[in-house]
């Protein structure tokens, strides 16, 4: 299910058009990335936890060079990691197991 497919459904079981669907997720999305960007946690109970997760800088060997089969650094970085509550997953594996 992709963005577009999301918001029609939504749309479909809420009195909210498309449009305002689309904006509400807009919405969500840029104060989950502000929120996440400046450390902070997100966390909706029964959903999950939104996170900033950092990797330090590492060495590593890029072997698709074999010219250059030389140890590079690859430089820090960060990501938003999104991990589901218990809640959230105990629900799946009922669904999954009855269904």
């Amino acid at each position: 299910m992709n963005k577009s497919e999301l918001v029609k459904k939504i749309a479909e079981n809420t009195n909210l058009s498309e449009q305002q669907v689309r904006s509400v997720m807009d919405t969500f999305s840029d104060i989950v990335f502000q929120k996440c960007k400046n450390g902070e946690v997100v966390q909706i109970y029964g959903f999950g936890t939104f996170r900033k997760r950092t990797f330090g800088s590492h060495k590593f060997t890029n072997f698709q060079e074999a010219s250059l089969c030389e140890e590079k650094l690859a430089p820090a970085s960060a990501t938003i990691h999104f991990s589901c509550s218990k809640t959230f997953k105990s629900r799946f594996q009922e669904v999954k197991i009855n269904g």
